[in-house]
């Protein structure tokens, strides 16, 4: 599956993914259309100041995000605060870069990763630093996601074990072939 980053905070190494990631920007007073799968979603700011924005997305407003940060809408549909762009400067026109899509994976260095808003007590995640490139930009060598299973869990040929959350990973074992017995 693929996911979209959203957000990378470095102070707490969070990153927010979304998997059908449709970006799109949205000025003051303007209404701007995005397509996620078969449906269509009109955007709009209902408030903004320097570093919050509320969206309006086919009439449903959001919280107050800052940059980064997503809100689930009644659909299950993730809109998420990429970029606010506004002075306070009276008579400036602000606009937000954001984004819209179906799934949200939340990462955070060294806690389960949260699915959807939910926890998966599964999985933890793990984000190793790479170089930088200055005090505000990182680059990530390695995400690691750790799946340790309940102690009851096995594989026969007739039971498979999937990967909890993402179901793309599943373990499964063919029949057991024995070689032909000899007889002593």
């Amino acid at each position: 599956k693929t996911y979209y980053i959203s957000d990378f905070d470095l102070g707490t190494y969070t990153i927010t993914m979304l998997d059908s990631a449709n970006t799109g920007t949205v000025a003051e007073g303007e209404t701007t259309t995005v397509n996620v799968e078969d449906t269509s979603y009109e955007v709009s700011i209902a408030w903004m100041d320097s570093d919050e924005v509320k969206f309006s997305v086919n009439g449903e407003s959001t919280n107050k995000l800052q940059k980064g940060q997503s809100y689930r809408l009644s659909d299950g549909t993730y809109v998420g605060a990429k970029d606010i762009n506004k002075l306070e400067v009276a008579g400036e026109i602000g606009s937000s870069e954001f984004s819209l899509g179906s799934g949200k994976l939340e990462i955070i260095n060294g806690q389960e990763i949260e699915l959807n808003d939910d926890a998966v007590t599964e999985i933890k995640g793990y984000i190793t630093n790479g170089t930088s490139g200055s005090s505000t930009t990182s680059k990530v060598s390695k995400i690691t996601l750790e799946w340790i299973t309940d102690e009851d869990a096995f594989i026969t040929p007739t039971d498979s074990l999937i990967m909890p959350a993402f179901e793309a990973l599943k373990l499964s074992m063919g029949d057991l072939v024995v070689a032909e017995e000899e007889v002593v």
